[in-house]
């Protein structure tokens, strides 16, 4: 080996060994930052993890974790409303307690104050809603009596049909507007199918005569939409088959290529035709619906059918389903449970009034409509200034009983029977006086039947045959439910025609045209005594109603009232009280931000005999302007008012005769809302009825920390000769850990002038209410 090639390998050697260190210290520079970085990494995690752990929010929420672990934290606790017991729990339960304070000129009478404790929420009993509420009033007069001055009321929840139907409703309008082009499916199942046939049998769908008039059928197309994918193959098949076999005839065998031709499109137009109906029953049943819930939810929309039979539909779907039986399958059944104090219409004639009870009112549903029973007392004696006025034509309190069951129910119309007892009972010696009025005992038969006439709406007619029995109160009073024998002897002894009543009731709400009414009329005998309608006996006659036009697409839109009745006052001639009350409004709609309406009242009583002599009566005619726009950037409301009115009395020489201005004006701001209101009252000559008044106002609504919300406000009064006021207005209102709610408001005047009624114009008012949620959503 010579000199150069020793000396070639040696550098060789040399110059791999130098690539050879320069790349490990090149690796240990890389391993070296790599180390650094992630160190750096490391030491910075756990900084920022650190400063997390002590930061205002982890800080806040490890002190609020702490603070419910205390007793008072489990009191604020969202889940402390749930009662400890298996399928028992309250909802929106809340205790409040309120007083009132007027200063008055003779505060030991105790007439200045005022306390109210009230309890309210829902209790779920297996899953059963009930409302509870428990109100009671008192003050010094009557001190805290748990039996006196108490409402109480125990209230089955039904929800209502907007609420119970909502989602299904819902969810039909979706699927139609949004999957079906606003086309009930049977349309667009119709309007696809023509298309497509004439695709998959090469425009050759007039040869299929049957399959034509099938998909060209709504109603055939309903049944199809019920049909499982075999069931339709099948139908397919079957409308096919005759055209088919014709052409099987004239095909010999020599054209075996076309008669497969003609089998292949026939298989091939089956399955398309079959898939493109699942995926249409695939989308009505991801909706949650099925065929006939559509087609009722159709006839509905179409109005077909009316809310009633809707419902029934689906509470009878309901009472199908399994875990719908026993106790559920009951609850299911009520249509309406009450007991306490209650506001109800007893049943029978659609005359009936709303009567303040106190007792049970129990609704059950069933096929042919809904049963109903009840028993309560009513106390309610009407305005206290007509207190010795109805103290001495009828005697009270009442202990009612009723009970109605339906009859009939036809697609054109449903019918029922109602039977209302009453039995006055021992006028009650807490209200301090007695009555003069002769107790009796009183009985009402009603039978009612309403007639639908599609289009022209819903007639109603009632029948009903009163009986009365008087006590004789030489008698130990016999504190009686039932109505005695001489009341149901009197029923078939009495005058038969003047104890019976007659009445027509016709109700309409075209919406296409925008017409909707109610109008009645109803004759009764002089002795047909009803307890439904509350009141001195009833009205000989007595007609009028309500009617609604809606015009030039809801622009203009009027509106009729009226109300006439007789009241007779002899037995031995047609001599009557005649009362009116006639009412017309009228409003017009500029646009969305401005209406203008108009009212006129006219009402009054005549007294009928040989001729008619008018007692009192009363016309008022009144302008509304409403306006929302904007000031500045600011949305602003303004609501202008103006009317007059005259009156004549017999009684009075001189007629009041007034005008009255009334405005209102909101400014909402970013932060706060201005608001102010004032009413100015003239007399224009007569006898002054409230004076010549100028009552004004101004108030400042704001928020402090986001929990507290003010108002503040000015307010002046001149009531001329009467009463001249300047005074101030505050109102706070305070929400405490979404669990108290504390509102608390102060009404203070001066008096700039001696008023002339110190207790009816008081200096100093004030209201304190604090109210307690156990679970506050």
């Amino acid at each position: 080996m010579t000199g150069i090639q020793l000396r070639n390998i040696f550098l060789t050697i040399l110059l791999f060994y130098s690539y050879a260190v320069s790349a490990q210290l090149s690796r240990k520079d890389i391993s070296a930052d790599s180390l650094k970085k992630k160190t750096e990494l490391l030491i910075d995690k756990n900084k920022k993890a650190v400063e997390k752990s002590f930061s205002k929010e982890n800080l806040k929420a490890r002190f609020d974790e702490k603070v419910g672990q205390t007793i008072v934290g489990k009191l604020f606790k969202k889940d402390t409303a749930q009662i400890q017991k298996p399928n028992v729990s309250l909802k929106d339960f809340s205790v409040e307690n309120s007083t009132q304070y007027i200063k008055t000129d003779e505060p030991g009478t105790g007439r200045n104050f005022i306390n109210r404790i009230g309890f309210s929420g829902q209790l779920e009993l297996f899953k059963f809603p009930v409302d509870l509420e428990l109100v009671n009033n008192f003050n010094p007069l009557n001190n805290f009596n748990i039996q006196e001055g108490n409402l109480f009321k125990f209230d089955f929840v039904k929800p209502g049909f907007e609420q119970l139907y909502q989602s299904k409703v819902g969810a039909f309008k979706n699927l139609k507007e949004r999957r079906f082009n606003g086309l009930n499916p049977e349309i667009l199942l119709k309007q696809q199918l023509n298309k497509q046939l004439q695709l998959l049998l090469k425009g050759k769908l007039a040869d299929y005569p049957r399959l034509q008039a099938y998909i060209n059928n709504p109603q055939a197309l309903k049944e199809l939409l019920a049909m499982d994918e075999q069931q339709i193959k099948l139908k397919l098949k079957n409308l096919l088959d005759d055209t088919q076999e014709q052409l099987k005839k004239t095909v010999t065998s020599a054209n075996n290529t076309v008669s497969g031709m003609v089998q292949s499109e026939r298989d091939g137009a089956v399955s398309e035709i079959t898939n493109y109906v699942m995926r249409i029953k695939s989308e009505i049943n991801a909706a949650g619906l099925d065929t006939e819930t559509i087609t009722l939810l159709q006839n509905f929309a179409e109005n077909k059918i009316d809310r009633q039979m809707l419902q029934s539909f689906f509470i009878s779907q309901l009472s199908k389903q399994s875990k719908l039986q026993g106790a559920n399958h009951f609850y299911s059944k009520i249509k309406e449970f009450q007991a306490g104090n209650f506001g109800h219409k007893l049943p029978g004639s659609f005359m009936n009034r709303d009567l303040l009870l106190n007792g049970v009112n129990v609704s059950l549903k069933t096929a042919r409509g809904p049963v109903t029973l009840g028993v309560a007392s009513n106390q309610d004696i009407g305005a206290p200034k007509d207190f010795d006025f109805t103290n001495s034509t009828y005697s009270f309190p009442k202990l009612y009983s009723f009970v109605s069951v339906p009859t009939t129910n036809f697609s054109f119309g449903m019918g029922k029977i109602s039977w209302t007892g009453v039995f006055d009972k021992e006028f009650s010696k807490s209200s301090g006086a007695f009555s003069s009025a002769v107790p009796k005992n009183n009985m009402v038969f009603t039978l009612s039947q309403n007639l639908n006439i599609q289009h022209l709406g819903k007639l109603t007619v009632d029948i009903s045959k009163s009986a009365t029995q008087l006590k004789n109160l030489s008698l130990v009073s016999p504190d009686r439910l039932i109505i005695d024998r001489n009341t149901m002897g009197n029923y078939f002894r009495d005058d038969f025609l003047e104890t019976m009543s007659v009445g027509l009731n016709h109700q309409i709400d075209a919406v296409k045209t925008g017409l909707s009414s109610n109008v009645y009329f109803n004759y009764s005998g002089i002795g047909f005594q009803n307890p439904g309608q509350q009141g001195l006996a009833n009205m000989n006659m007595r007609f009028g109603g309500t009617i609604k036009q809606n015009l030039f697409k809801n622009k203009f839109t009027i509106y009729l009232k009226s109300d006439i009745k007789n009241t007779p006052i002899s037995a031995e001639t047609n001599a009557h009280w005649r009362n009116f009350n006639v009412q017309v409004d009228s409003r017009i709609r500029f646009s969305k931000s401005y209406t203008l309406n108009f009212k006129y009242i006219e009402n009054g009583v005549n007294k009928v005999a040989e001729t008619s002599s008018a007692m009192y009566s009363s016309q008022k005619i009144q302008a509304d302007f409403n306006g929302n726009y904007k000031i500045g950037g600011h949305y602003s409301f303004s609501h202008l008012t103006l009317g007059k009115q005259k009156m004549n009395n017999l009684g009075s020489l001189q007629s009041p005769d007034f005008l009255m201005l009334n405005y209102s004006q909101s400014l909402l701001f970013k932060d706060f809302s201005l608001n102010g209101n004032a009413f100015y009252n003239r007399e224009l000559g007569g006898t002054a009825l409230l004076g010549n008044m100028l009552n004004a106002d101004v108030a400042l609504q704001y928020s402090l920390f986001r929990n507290i919300s003010l108002s503040s406000g000015l307010t002046y009064l001149n009531n001329e000769q009467v009463a001249k006021q300047v005074g101030l207005k505050q109102s706070i209102q305070l929400m405490v850990k979404k669990h108290f709610d504390v509102n608390a408001y102060v009404d203070l005047r001066k008096n700039l002038i001696n008023p002339l009624y110190p207790d009816l114009f008081s200096t100093g008012r004030a209201e304190f209410s604090i109210r307690y949620y156990l679970d506050k959503q």
